[in-house]
């Protein structure tokens, strides 16, 4: 098991307890500009690298042993205040993140990071965190709403409108929840997707009787 921390990543051994058997650091020093910047907000793993972003934008690329071997950042028009969402593609060759505050999905091919490959539309101006999941096939993107939809895009029908965004004219969706989905999730065999749904609600001082703390 791989978890994020301030200035590091830590690997578990799911057959010891306790601490992790190795911390390895994201940047030489708090005031280096050096390596991965920030606190890790999320990780992502494939057959051949471990993928990580943090709060301040930032993404690299680690080999197994967590060592950085790349990084890169979030374009300013797509950023959002951080990386709060990260996945492989099923292919391993394109990781797509999600920032909070921002629109924008956004994908890059690990063979060129100099731009991002692909870049999909979704509105959802938050704080909370909004997760996307793939079908085993990699052709259907599936996508949380702030508005309780999930949201099906076939990346081979993905046209660029005037933000250079990939949108679908008429995607397929379903009314999954009453309220934000934060949380999907896609079976690696079956047709199937798990979601969750809810977010933080703050009250006025003369708070209504159903209003969330």
């Amino acid at each position: 098991i791989y978890a994020g921390y301030a200035t590091h990543i830590g690997r578990f051994d799911v057959h010891r307890e306790g601490p992790p058997v190795e911390l390895t650091q994201t940047t030489p020093s708090r005031r280096s500009r050096d390596g991965l910047k920030g606190i890790v907000s999320c990780l992502a793993t494939n057959n051949t690298h471990i993928a990580s972003a943090t709060l301040s934008g930032q993404l690299a690329l680690h080999t197994p042993d967590t060592q950085i071997a790349c990084v890169w950042r979030v374009p300013v028009e797509y950023g959002g205040t951080g990386v709060t969402h990260l996945r492989w593609a099923p292919n391993n060759i394109h990781v797509w993140a999600a920032s909070r505050q921002s629109e924008f999905i956004v994908a890059w091919d690990i063979r060129d990071l100099r731009a991002p490959c692909a870049v999909v539309r979704r509105p959802g101006r938050t704080m909370q965190r909004m997760q996307f999941a793939f079908d085993a096939s990699g052709r259907h993107l599936a996508v949380g709403q702030a508005d309780g939809r999930v949201v099906l895009h076939d990346l081979n029908a993905l046209d660029c409108d005037q933000s250079n965004a990939l949108v679908q004219d008429d995607p397929n969706s379903v009314q999954a929840h009453g309220d934000l989905v934060a949380g999907i999730s896609s079976h690696p065999y079956y047709p199937l997707l798990a979601t969750a749904s809810g977010q933080r609600r703050f009250c006025d001082p003369n708070p209504a009787p159903n209003c969330l703390r």
